[in-house]
This record gives structure tokens, sequence and C-alpha cells, in this order.
């Protein structure tokens, strides 16, 4: 099994691979009109963050922040990583909404506008919060006994889809 900062980063890059498209779709509603290969972008990104990295807040929710919580006795508490997890979902939410009125068709500029800072924002939110998460995985690798982090990478692991 490789070491669990490792493990973390693995499935990083692959919430990355698609973070990374964020500012170009907010680029294209700046455009008037919004170019038609918006759409399917959209959706194929919205389908990504509903089928992996819904699940994936919740594995590391359920898994990794117990542990560091329990390590830090709750002095570091991760109140705020957590909050962070809520914002995330709430804007997942706001983009499948969304979604729908993109395929519905005909997208109003202020829909454009709101959308455009829906992607910045969440853009910002999941890059910055990804680097914390790997910086407390080097925390556990330092402080858990190789069970203890199996166990943990255990729980990381967890289905994705594309």
């Amino acid at each position: 099994m490789s070491p669990l900062p490792q493990t973390g980063h693995e499935h990083h890059e692959r919430i990355r691979e698609h973070i990374d498209r964020l500012p170009d779709l907010a680029d294209m509603l700046e455009q008037r009109p919004v170019p038609d290969e918006f759409a399917s972008a959209f959706a194929h990104e919205c389908e990504f963050f509903t089928g992996t990295l819904l699940p994936h807040i919740e594995t590391v929710a359920n898994s990794v922040y117990p542990e560091l919580e329990r390590l830090q006795q709750n002095r570091h508490s991760m109140a705020h990583l957590r909050r962070e997890h809520d914002e995330m979902r709430g804007i997942i939410e706001q983009m499948r909404e969304h979604k729908g009125n993109v395929e519905a068709g005909g997208m109003k500029p202020a829909m454009a506008l709101e959308m455009r800072r829906l992607c910045i924002r969440f853009y910002a939110l999941v890059k910055t919060h990804i680097g914390e998460e790997e910086e407390y995985l080097r925390v556990l690798q330092a402080n858990l006994s190789e069970g203890e982090q199996a166990a943990v990478e255990q729980g990381l692991e967890h289905r994705t889809s594309e």
C-alpha cells in the first residue's frame, strides 16, 4: 500500500483534473452568446462533482477528520474543513440546479454571471481545501502506526466514477 499522503494525493489529483477546468468554463460564461460546448462541458463536470467529489467529501469527513481530531485532542478542530465541505455541497447543489436550466436552453446574462461566480468560488475553495487536506495527511503519517495509517487509507479508497 502506498503511504497515506500519496493515497490522498492520488485522489486529489483526480479531483484537480476537473477543478482545473472551471476557470475555462467561467471564461465561456463571459461570451455572448455562451458557446454551445459549454452545456456539455458543464454537465460533465457536474456529474463528476456529484459522482466522485461528493463521495470523497463524505469519506474524508468520516475516516480522516476523526483521526485528526483524536490526535489533536480537538485542540485544532476540523470544524473549518467541515464547514468548507458544507459549502462545497451547497455549491454543487446550486450547480446541479443550473445544469437543468442550461440543458433547457436560453441562458440569460444574469444566470451566466451567477454561474461564473459559482465556478470561480468553487475553484478557489476546492484548490485551497485540497492543499490543506494534504498537509493534514502528512500529520497523520507522522503520528499514526502503520496499521492505523492502513485503516485510514482503506477508508479513503472509495468508488470513483468519471
